[in-house]
């Protein structure tokens, strides 16, 4: 009963998404809700568990378990260094995507070619065999794939 409550509070956080999302200047935008706020948390719980099994006989014999929990730590605060700064930023003249430490990739709305929706993402397609994919759990793809489609009527 306890691990069907995590897992459902653990899909729930980590799906959670809203219709909208706009950055700093008020554009529409695409970014990670759900997973940027649990890998935080998923960091903090490992590290927890992680220091208090340290004292543990059990761990003290067999080192390799604490190893595994702070590698667990360590991918969680990797993650969430990932999903933080990750964004899909849409301008009056193009599509930018930011994902730090990469250089950040810009798609001129003038090169759209068209937009191929599935059940939960979208891939955004430009000239030059160019794509763009949306992820499922990006916030705010309703809001944004409007504006894409308002923009570029206009330009037709």
């Amino acid at each position: 009963m306890l691990w069907a409550t995590f897992v459902g509070i653990f899909v729930g956080v980590v799906s959670w998404r809203r219709d909208c999302e706009l950055d700093e200047h008020g554009n529409p935008c695409l970014r990670f809700l759900g997973p940027r706020f649990f890998m935080p948390l998923s960091s903090i719980i490992w590290l927890v568990v992680a220091a208090k099994n340290l004292s543990d006989p059990f761990h003290q014999k067999y080192p390799e378990n604490s190893v595994v929990e702070f590698a667990f730590a360590t991918l969680s605060l990797l993650g969430s260094v990932l999903f933080v700064p990750y964004r899909i930023v849409l301008t009056p003249d193009g599509i930018e995507r930011r994902a730090w430490p990469l250089n950040p990739l810009r798609y001129p709305l003038s090169e759209l070619a068209g937009i191929e929706e599935r059940l939960n993402s979208f891939t955004i397609f430009f000239r030059g065999e160019r794509r763009l994919k949306v992820n499922a759990l990006l916030s705010g793809k309703k809001a944004f794939i409007d504006e894409v489609r308002r923009l570029t009527a206009k330009r037709v």
